[in-house]
């Protein structure tokens, strides 16, 4: 079957272009929780929760998002507020103390991925547009740490996802909808690059977008898996669009 020729390649970036420890997460919710400690006890000295469960559960109010009426921060800091009392201003000095403070001892949970920026590159030379389409949860300078981290922080990604730029989030196809929108490329020309089945391939697959799935596999190769959807490894996209051109 013949497809529309791709214009614009998505990429998500943990354990797609990047590879990171699953330890990474809760290490740094729990740097953050001690970082706000004191704040969060002088804001109210009645609070009982535990604030990386409340971040949690603002995150997941974000990712439930389906009608892309305001920013993501305004949502995330909204109900963080409500949940603890804490303010956009309290948890983003919190999160730059992080990583002016923390983050050298968090280096060794993320590592680049052989021929990932070989492959953006190549991409590039196409003259195709490359998005960075990473969850929306986290604010810019996490994501800008965790590219330098991965050695792609010099790449020139035509747009990059995150909290304060974003109206949906994974895994919603509204938020593949709105990359299309700011590059100005129609979704069907589209290739989305992602690890993850439930957040970056069937989400991309709705909004109409054709998918790279990087997931685990049983055997190397670059095969199809169904209508719009094909298996195999990042270093794998050049080639993969050599065959849909």
């Amino acid at each position: 079957m013949r497809h529309d020729p791709i214009q614009a390649v998505g990429c998500d970036l943990d354990n797609t272009l990047l590879e990171l420890d699953p330890a990474f997460v809760p290490a740094y919710l729990e740097a953050l929780e001690e970082t706000l400690g004191e704040t969060l006890r002088r804001r109210d000295p009645a609070y009982r929760g535990r604030l990386r469960e409340d971040i949690l559960a603002a995150a997941r109010r974000v990712m439930a998002v389906r009608l892309p009426l305001r920013p993501l921060a305004a949502v995330f800091y909204g109900d963080l507020q409500r949940r603890t009392g804490l303010r956009r201003e309290d948890l983003e000095p919190a999160v730059e103390a992080f990583l002016r403070e923390r983050a050298p001892a968090f280096a060794g949970f993320i590592r680049p991925r052989p021929g990932a920026l070989e492959a953006l590159e190549r991409v590039r030379q196409r003259g195709l547009k490359v998005a960075l389409l990473t969850h929306p949860v986290f604010p810019r300078p996490l994501i800008e740490w965790r590219l330098q981290q991965g050695g792609l922080d010099r790449f020139p990604f035509d747009w990059v996802t995150s909290l304060e730029v974003c109206r949906a989030s994974k895994p919603q196809p509204a938020y593949y909808r709105q990359a299309a929108r700011v590059l100005g490329v129609p979704a069907r020309r589209w290739l989305m690059v992602g690890d993850d089945w439930d957040n970056d391939v069937a989400p991309a697959r709705r909004a109409g977008m054709q998918v790279l799935w990087v997931g685990a596999q049983p055997a190397p190769g670059l095969r199809r898996h169904g209508e719009g959807t094909w298996v195999g490894r990042v270093q794998d996209l050049p080639r993969l669009l050599d065959r849909l051109a």
